[in-house]
């Protein structure tokens, strides 16, 4: 009985789609500066892809996704009250912390 679920349970393989031959170029041409998702999907046109646009903006939003990262030296900065902002201003900036 186990052996009939058995396929069913197994993993699919991912089809390859329309867009996989191409996604090498299109990462290429992202390397090189071209952000424009209408212009890759026009060069790749061009080169006898036959896919919708729509898969062109999907894969250029993963490679936005990727590229979008916190810096490693990135400090919060300390919220002062209203009244501590002001006296920051007041005070002779001289004694002052690098902070403030």
């Amino acid at each position: 009985m186990s052996q009939l679920w058995l396929p069913l349970l197994q993993r699919e393989r991912k089809k390859q789609s329309h867009f996989d031959p191409y996604a090498p170029y299109v990462l290429k041409r992202w390397d090189e500066g071209i952000r424009n998702g209408l212009t890759l999907w026009e060069e790749i046109k061009a080169q006898r892809y036959t896919g919708s646009s729509r898969m062109v903006y999907r894969f250029l939003a993963t490679l936005k996704q990727a590229q979008v990262q916190t810096p490693v030296d990135f400090q919060r900065h300390t919220k002062f009250t209203a009244t501590t902002a002001v006296w920051l201003f007041v005070r002779d900036p001289a004694t002052l912390d690098p902070i403030q």
